[in-house]
Protein backbone atom coordinates (compact mmCIF):
# COMPACT_ATOMS: atom_id res chain seq x y z
CA UNK A 1 0.00 0.00 0.00
CA UNK A 2 0.83 3.34 -0.66
CA UNK A 3 2.72 3.88 -4.07
CA UNK A 4 -0.12 4.32 -6.00
CA UNK A 5 -1.61 6.91 -3.57
CA UNK A 6 1.63 8.65 -3.19
CA UNK A 7 1.68 8.60 -6.88
CA UNK A 8 -2.03 9.96 -6.93
CA UNK A 9 -1.75 12.70 -4.43
CA UNK A 10 1.57 14.42 -5.99
CA UNK A 11 -0.03 14.68 -9.52
CA UNK A 12 -2.62 16.83 -7.93
CA UNK A 13 -0.32 17.94 -5.75
CA UNK A 14 1.71 19.04 -9.40
CA UNK A 15 -1.70 20.04 -10.86
CA UNK A 16 -2.44 22.64 -8.37
CA UNK A 17 0.97 24.20 -8.13
CA UNK A 18 0.89 24.50 -11.76
CA UNK A 19 -2.48 26.45 -12.17
CA UNK A 20 -3.58 27.20 -8.34
CA UNK A 21 -6.34 29.47 -10.64
CA UNK A 22 -7.98 25.86 -10.80
CA UNK A 23 -10.98 26.32 -7.85
CA UNK A 24 -11.97 23.99 -5.14
CA UNK A 25 -8.52 22.91 -4.27
CA UNK A 26 -9.45 22.31 -0.59
CA UNK A 27 -12.62 20.12 -1.11
CA UNK A 28 -10.31 18.10 -4.01
CA UNK A 29 -7.68 17.67 -1.95
CA UNK A 30 -10.52 16.75 1.18
CA UNK A 31 -12.07 14.06 -1.11
CA UNK A 32 -9.12 12.44 -2.30
CA UNK A 33 -7.89 11.80 1.61
CA UNK A 34 -11.12 10.07 2.26
CA UNK A 35 -10.24 8.28 -0.67
CA UNK A 36 -6.75 7.02 -0.57
CA UNK A 37 -6.39 7.17 3.85
CA UNK A 38 -5.69 3.23 4.90
CA UNK A 39 -8.14 1.75 7.33
CA UNK A 40 -5.02 1.59 10.44
CA UNK A 41 -2.43 4.11 10.49
CA UNK A 42 -0.30 3.78 13.64
CA UNK A 43 2.36 5.66 15.70
CA UNK A 44 5.05 4.28 17.13
CA UNK A 45 5.54 5.91 20.57
CA UNK A 46 8.25 5.61 23.76
CA UNK A 47 7.26 5.19 27.30
CA UNK A 48 8.36 8.72 28.49
CA UNK A 49 5.53 10.85 30.67
CA UNK A 50 4.43 13.43 27.71
CA UNK A 51 3.39 10.43 25.46
CA UNK A 52 1.86 8.30 28.13
CA UNK A 53 -0.36 10.91 29.20
CA UNK A 54 -1.39 12.01 25.36
CA UNK A 55 -2.38 7.90 25.59
CA UNK A 56 -4.62 8.23 28.65
CA UNK A 57 -6.10 10.98 27.37
CA UNK A 58 -6.92 9.53 24.09
CA UNK A 59 -5.30 12.75 22.30
CA UNK A 60 -3.19 13.31 19.14
CA UNK A 61 -0.32 15.09 18.90
CA UNK A 62 0.40 17.67 16.85
CA UNK A 63 3.32 19.60 16.66
CA UNK A 64 4.85 22.65 14.13
CA UNK A 65 7.11 21.33 11.20
CA UNK A 66 9.81 23.00 12.84
CA UNK A 67 9.45 21.78 16.07
CA UNK A 68 9.47 18.01 15.48
CA UNK A 69 11.37 16.13 18.46
CA UNK A 70 12.70 13.35 16.45
CA UNK A 71 13.30 14.97 12.81
CA UNK A 72 13.72 18.66 12.59
CA UNK A 73 14.42 18.58 8.73
CA UNK A 74 10.61 17.98 8.37
CA UNK A 75 8.45 20.55 6.05
CA UNK A 76 11.88 22.10 5.29
CA UNK A 77 11.88 24.80 2.50
CA UNK A 78 14.27 24.98 -0.24
CA UNK A 79 14.99 28.58 -1.38
CA UNK A 80 16.33 29.74 -4.38
CA UNK A 81 18.19 33.50 -4.52
CA UNK A 82 18.50 33.60 -7.87
CA UNK A 83 15.09 33.25 -8.48
CA UNK A 84 14.12 35.14 -5.72
CA UNK A 85 16.70 37.95 -7.25
CA UNK A 86 14.69 37.39 -10.70
CA UNK A 87 11.24 38.03 -8.96
CA UNK A 88 13.19 40.95 -8.01
CA UNK A 89 14.56 42.09 -11.42
CA UNK A 90 10.59 41.88 -12.52
CA UNK A 91 9.40 43.71 -9.47
CA UNK A 92 11.61 46.77 -10.42
CA UNK A 93 11.34 46.39 -14.21
CA UNK A 94 8.83 44.70 -16.50
CA UNK A 95 6.25 45.27 -13.91
CA UNK A 96 7.26 48.16 -12.82
CA UNK A 97 4.88 50.41 -14.56
CA UNK A 98 2.19 48.28 -12.55
CA UNK A 99 3.67 48.64 -9.18
CA UNK A 100 4.57 52.42 -9.78
CA UNK A 101 0.33 52.78 -10.11
CA UNK A 102 0.00 50.47 -7.46
CA UNK A 103 1.42 52.44 -5.19
CA UNK A 104 -0.91 55.38 -6.29
CA UNK A 105 -4.14 53.21 -5.86
CA UNK A 106 -6.42 53.19 -2.77
CA UNK A 107 -6.41 49.96 -0.60
CA UNK A 108 -10.34 49.48 -2.20
CA UNK A 109 -8.76 49.16 -5.54
CA UNK A 110 -5.86 47.01 -4.86
CA UNK A 111 -6.70 43.81 -4.88
CA UNK A 112 -9.16 44.16 -7.99
CA UNK A 113 -6.08 45.84 -10.31
CA UNK A 114 -3.60 43.06 -8.86
CA UNK A 115 -6.16 40.48 -10.59
CA UNK A 116 -7.03 42.60 -13.69
CA UNK A 117 -2.98 43.29 -14.35
CA UNK A 118 -2.57 39.28 -13.89
CA UNK A 119 -4.82 37.87 -15.80
CA UNK A 120 -3.96 35.98 -19.10
CA UNK A 121 -3.73 32.74 -20.54
CA UNK A 122 -0.75 31.64 -18.39
CA UNK A 123 -1.53 29.24 -16.25
CA UNK A 124 -1.12 31.28 -13.12
CA UNK A 125 -3.76 33.69 -13.70
CA UNK A 126 -5.22 36.11 -11.47
CA UNK A 127 -2.68 34.59 -8.22
CA UNK A 128 -2.30 37.86 -6.55
CA UNK A 129 -6.31 38.36 -6.29
CA UNK A 130 -6.94 38.92 -3.13
CA UNK A 131 -3.70 40.46 -1.74
CA UNK A 132 -3.82 43.24 -0.03
CA UNK A 133 -0.63 46.12 1.01
CA UNK A 134 0.29 47.15 4.30
CA UNK A 135 -1.87 49.72 5.08
CA UNK A 136 0.86 51.70 7.19
CA UNK A 137 3.33 51.37 4.25
CA UNK A 138 1.37 51.12 0.80
CA UNK A 139 -0.12 54.68 0.83
CA UNK A 140 -0.75 56.92 -1.76
CA UNK A 141 -0.28 59.95 0.02
CA UNK A 142 3.37 58.06 0.49
CA UNK A 143 3.88 57.82 -2.95
CA UNK A 144 2.11 60.43 -5.46
CA UNK A 145 4.29 62.23 -7.76
CA UNK A 146 7.12 60.14 -7.18
CA UNK A 147 9.14 59.28 -10.04
CA UNK A 148 9.42 55.47 -11.50
CA UNK A 149 13.25 55.72 -10.24
CA UNK A 150 12.53 56.40 -7.14
CA UNK A 151 9.72 53.65 -6.97
CA UNK A 152 11.97 51.45 -8.10
CA UNK A 153 14.54 52.38 -5.68
CA UNK A 154 11.42 51.55 -2.80
CA UNK A 155 10.46 48.14 -4.28
CA UNK A 156 14.31 47.04 -4.41
CA UNK A 157 14.93 48.19 -0.98
CA UNK A 158 12.01 46.23 -0.12
CA UNK A 159 13.02 43.29 -1.39
CA UNK A 160 16.60 43.76 -0.50
CA UNK A 161 15.10 43.78 3.16
CA UNK A 162 13.36 40.63 2.38
CA UNK A 163 16.55 38.67 1.15
CA UNK A 164 18.54 39.96 3.76
CA UNK A 165 16.44 38.39 6.41
CA UNK A 166 14.54 35.32 5.27
CA UNK A 167 16.26 31.97 5.29
CA UNK A 168 15.51 28.19 4.65
CA UNK A 169 15.26 27.55 8.43
CA UNK A 170 13.38 30.63 8.82
CA UNK A 171 10.88 29.94 6.25
CA UNK A 172 10.26 26.36 7.71
CA UNK A 173 9.51 28.08 11.21
CA UNK A 174 6.67 30.48 9.49
CA UNK A 175 4.69 27.61 8.90
CA UNK A 176 3.94 27.21 11.94
CA UNK A 177 1.74 29.85 12.30
CA UNK A 178 -0.34 28.40 9.70
CA UNK A 179 -0.53 24.45 10.60
CA UNK A 180 0.04 21.33 12.88
CA UNK A 181 1.18 17.97 11.50
CA UNK A 182 1.20 14.90 13.15
CA UNK A 183 3.05 12.10 11.63
CA UNK A 184 1.85 8.00 11.59
CA UNK A 185 2.70 5.01 9.55
CA UNK A 186 1.00 2.84 6.98
CA UNK A 187 2.85 -0.21 8.15
CA UNK A 188 2.46 -2.19 11.90
CA UNK A 189 5.34 -4.15 11.85
CA UNK A 190 8.40 -2.12 10.74
CA UNK A 191 11.71 -2.80 12.60
CA UNK A 192 13.14 0.47 11.95
CA UNK A 193 10.32 2.55 13.23
CA UNK A 194 10.15 0.52 16.21
CA UNK A 195 13.77 1.11 16.25
CA UNK A 196 13.93 4.59 15.69
CA UNK A 197 10.73 5.84 17.18
CA UNK A 198 9.85 3.20 20.05
CA UNK A 199 12.93 3.15 21.71
CA UNK A 200 14.29 0.13 20.14
CA UNK A 201 11.09 -1.60 21.26
CA UNK A 202 11.19 -0.62 24.34
CA UNK A 203 8.17 1.37 23.46
CA UNK A 204 4.88 0.74 21.80
CA UNK A 205 2.69 1.52 19.15
CA UNK A 206 -0.53 2.56 19.07
CA UNK A 207 -3.14 1.88 16.01
CA UNK A 208 -5.90 4.42 14.47
CA UNK A 209 -8.76 3.60 12.79
CA UNK A 210 -9.76 5.98 9.68
CA UNK A 211 -12.60 6.86 10.64
CA UNK A 212 -11.60 8.26 14.08
CA UNK A 213 -8.97 10.45 12.00
CA UNK A 214 -11.30 11.93 10.43
CA UNK A 215 -13.74 12.91 13.10
CA UNK A 216 -10.57 14.66 14.99
CA UNK A 217 -11.68 17.33 12.91
CA UNK A 218 -15.37 17.47 14.13
CA UNK A 219 -14.66 20.51 16.50
CA UNK A 220 -13.51 23.06 13.98
CA UNK A 221 -15.18 24.11 10.38
CA UNK A 222 -12.02 21.97 8.33
CA UNK A 223 -11.44 18.02 8.16
CA UNK A 224 -7.91 16.90 8.51
CA UNK A 225 -5.90 15.86 5.38
CA UNK A 226 -4.19 12.84 5.21
CA UNK A 227 -1.82 11.88 3.03
CA UNK A 228 1.11 9.97 2.15
CA UNK A 229 4.72 11.59 2.46
CA UNK A 230 6.37 11.87 -1.20
CA UNK A 231 9.62 10.76 -1.28
CA UNK A 232 11.74 12.29 -3.62
CA UNK A 233 16.26 12.62 -4.19
CA UNK A 234 15.67 16.50 -4.04
CA UNK A 235 13.51 18.75 -2.14
CA UNK A 236 11.44 20.96 -4.83
CA UNK A 237 12.30 24.46 -5.18
CA UNK A 238 9.92 26.47 -3.21
CA UNK A 239 10.79 30.10 -3.31
CA UNK A 240 7.91 31.12 -3.98
CA UNK A 241 6.38 30.05 -1.13
CA UNK A 242 9.29 31.91 1.27
CA UNK A 243 8.74 34.88 -0.86
CA UNK A 244 4.99 34.59 0.38
CA UNK A 245 6.09 34.02 3.59
CA UNK A 246 8.31 37.11 3.52
CA UNK A 247 5.22 39.07 1.78
CA UNK A 248 3.08 38.52 4.90
CA UNK A 249 6.13 39.12 7.37
CA UNK A 250 6.36 42.94 5.50
CA UNK A 251 2.59 43.01 6.48
CA UNK A 252 0.94 42.26 3.22
CA UNK A 253 -2.73 40.65 3.87
CA UNK A 254 -4.30 37.47 2.10
CA UNK A 255 -7.90 38.36 1.73
CA UNK A 256 -10.01 35.16 3.15
CA UNK A 257 -11.72 32.63 0.97
CA UNK A 258 -11.50 30.93 -2.07
CA UNK A 259 -8.99 33.12 -3.97
CA UNK A 260 -6.05 32.41 -6.03
CA UNK A 261 -3.04 33.10 -3.46
CA UNK A 262 -5.02 31.37 -0.93
CA UNK A 263 -5.14 28.33 -3.24
CA UNK A 264 -1.40 28.59 -4.53
CA UNK A 265 -0.36 29.12 -0.62
CA UNK A 266 -2.19 25.79 0.15
CA UNK A 267 -0.52 23.75 -2.66
CA UNK A 268 3.16 24.97 -1.88
CA UNK A 269 2.58 24.50 1.94
CA UNK A 270 1.58 20.76 1.47
CA UNK A 271 4.57 20.39 -0.83
CA UNK A 272 7.04 21.76 2.09
CA UNK A 273 5.29 19.21 4.36
CA UNK A 274 4.52 16.32 2.29
CA UNK A 275 8.00 16.23 0.09
CA UNK A 276 10.58 14.53 2.16
CA UNK A 277 14.28 13.20 0.99
CA UNK A 278 14.41 9.21 -0.24
CA UNK A 279 17.84 8.58 1.39
CA UNK A 280 16.72 9.35 4.71
CA UNK A 281 13.46 8.89 5.10
CA UNK A 282 11.89 6.26 2.64
CA UNK A 283 11.61 3.50 5.27
CA UNK A 284 9.90 5.42 7.40
CA UNK A 285 6.42 4.56 4.80
CA UNK A 286 4.91 8.17 6.14
CA UNK A 287 1.07 9.66 6.10
CA UNK A 288 0.81 13.59 7.68
CA UNK A 289 -2.05 14.39 9.26
CA UNK A 290 -2.64 18.62 9.00
CA UNK A 291 -5.36 20.43 9.96
CA UNK A 292 -4.93 23.32 7.89
CA UNK A 293 -7.39 25.72 8.88
CA UNK A 294 -6.14 28.50 11.67
CA UNK A 295 -8.96 29.00 13.64
CA UNK A 296 -8.94 24.78 14.66
CA UNK A 297 -4.98 25.21 14.99
CA UNK A 298 -3.88 27.34 18.07
CA UNK A 299 -1.10 28.12 15.70
CA UNK A 300 0.40 30.42 18.88
CA UNK A 301 1.33 27.21 20.63
CA UNK A 302 4.36 24.66 19.02
CA UNK A 303 1.97 21.70 19.90
CA UNK A 304 -1.59 21.37 19.68
CA UNK A 305 -4.11 17.85 20.49
CA UNK A 306 -6.89 16.56 19.19
CA UNK A 307 -9.56 14.26 21.14
CA UNK A 308 -8.32 10.47 18.92
CA UNK A 309 -10.07 7.36 20.21
CA UNK A 310 -7.59 4.42 19.39
CA UNK A 311 -8.22 0.84 18.30
CA UNK A 312 -5.76 -1.17 20.31
CA UNK A 313 -2.13 -0.44 21.97
CA UNK A 314 0.95 -2.52 20.62
CA UNK A 315 3.87 -3.66 23.03
CA UNK A 316 6.78 -3.04 21.85
CA UNK A 317 9.20 -6.58 22.37
CA UNK A 318 11.21 -5.20 24.87
CA UNK A 319 9.26 -3.32 26.84
CA UNK A 320 9.96 -3.25 30.73
CA UNK A 321 7.53 -4.60 33.29
CA UNK A 322 6.78 -1.49 34.73
CA UNK A 323 5.98 -0.16 31.19
CA UNK A 324 3.93 -2.60 30.77
CA UNK A 325 2.18 -2.64 33.91
CA UNK A 326 1.54 1.34 33.26
CA UNK A 327 0.51 0.81 29.52
CA UNK A 328 -1.85 -2.24 30.92
CA UNK A 329 -3.76 0.33 33.50
CA UNK A 330 -4.23 3.10 30.92
CA UNK A 331 -6.00 0.51 28.31
CA UNK A 332 -8.10 -0.76 30.75
CA UNK A 333 -9.03 2.87 32.04
CA UNK A 334 -9.88 3.64 28.00
CA UNK A 335 -11.28 0.17 27.52
CA UNK A 336 -8.80 -0.81 24.48
CA UNK A 337 -7.48 -3.89 24.04
CA UNK A 338 -3.21 -5.07 24.29
CA UNK A 339 -1.44 -6.57 21.89
CA UNK A 340 2.18 -8.04 21.87
CA UNK A 341 4.63 -7.03 19.72
CA UNK A 342 4.06 -10.64 17.40
CA UNK A 343 0.70 -10.43 17.17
Amino acid sequence: MGLNERSIFKQMLIEYSNNPSLENISREFQQLSIDIAPHLLYRYRKCIPRHLSELENEVLAFSAPAVYEDDPDDAYVTLSHDRIADMKSLATGEFLPFFSALMETSLEDCSRSLSEVFFSGDPISNMFEGVIPPQHTWRNDSFAGMSDNDKAHCLSEAFAGIVNVISERDACSQIRKETKVTCLCERSDSRKMWDEYAEEGTGFQVAYKKESLFGIGSLGVTLPLIFPVIYEEERPDMSELAMMIALRDAGFAFLPGDTPIQRYWLACALKAIYIKGKKLFSHEEEWRIVIPDQTVNETHRLYAARLCPIEYIKLGERVSAKNEEALRDIAEKINVPVLRYCE
